[in-house]
Order: C-alpha cells, then sequence, then structure tokens
C-alpha cells in the first residue's frame, strides 16, 4: 500500500482522547513522517466540525465553555495543517460509495464514501470504528485496519 485513507475517528483522535486516540496519534504523524499520502473524502472536514460541535455542546455546565470552544476552533485550522489530501466528489466515488453502502447494508452512505475512496485508490482504510471495520471484513474487503485493534 502507497497510500492511506482515514475516517473521522481517527482524525479527531489525533486531537482528542477518543477511542483508539493513542494509535491514531502514532499512525498519522508517521505517515505524514515518512510521507505516505493520507486521503478523505471532501466531507471529512464538515464530519469533524459536527464532532466540535458535539462536544461543545456535551461541554456546557463541564467548565468555561468559552476555553471549549476556542479549542474546537483551534482543531478545525489544525486540521487542514495535516497535509490530507481531500478526495471531491465525482461520479465514480459516489456511484462507488452506492454500491458499497448496499453491501454493508447501510441507510446512508457516509462511511462507504471511505471505503469507496480507498478501494478506487488501493490503499489501506483506517477507522475507529470496530464495527464497520467488521463489517468490512464479512463482505470481503481486506483493507480495512481499526485503530482500536491495534492498541
Amino acid at each position: 500500500m502507497t497510500a492511506v485513507v482515514v475516517d473521522t475517528g481517527v482524525v479527531v483522535g489525533l486531537f482528542l482522547r477518543v477511542p483508539g486516540w493513542r494509535v491514531s496519534r502514532e499512525r498519522l504523524r508517521g505517515w505524514i513522517a515518512e510521507g505516505t499520502p493520507v486521503h478523505a473524502p471532501a466531507l471529512l472536514p464538515y464530519e469533524v466540525a459536527s464532532v466540535l460541535r458535539k462536544i461543545v455542546r456535551m461541554g456546557r455546565g463541564h467548565g468555561d465553555i468559552a476555553v471549549i470552544e476556542g479549542e474546537a476552533m483551534r482543531i478545525a485550522e489544525r486540521l487542514f495543517d495535516l497535509g490530507i489530501r481531500f478526495a471531491e466528489p465525482t461520479a465514480e466515488l459516489l456511484g462507488r460509495s452506492l454500491v458499497w453502502a448496499r453491501r454493508l447494508d447501510q441507510a446512508q452512505a457516509y462511511d462507504a464514501q471511505f471505503v469507496a475512496l480507498a478501494e478506487m485508490l488501493d490503499a489501506e482504510f483506517w477507522t475507529a470504528d470496530g464495527r464497520l471495520a467488521r463489517r468490512l471484513l464479512q463482505v470481503g474487503f481486506p483493507n480495512v485496519r481499526s485503530v482500536l485493534d491495534q492498541e
């Protein structure tokens, strides 16, 4: 594999102590240092923003909300300094994501976009979603790796 595709959970783990964060940090820093291309669909920044908003909202009443919001803004800004190559939607990527959503029996095609991109690039797909990783192995996608299994 000459490239990797990472999901939202892996990227969030670089900044926050979420499940799999240690492996996420180790892997992402290693890939960046080695010059391994790291890819994600263009929807990843939006998903990261949603995760950060959820954390800020949950943080109300648990500390200084301005500090929590400020940290979320810093993370959002740093996301674009990582060198992740964001794949814009194409007919091929969207079509492949619909195929993968069907194979995974998912009502929505968000996760499937990451899988389709990894398939198109012949890249490893790294996820922080253990259930997704197991399901992908069940349906015959061998290039999936879970940061949860690496701890």
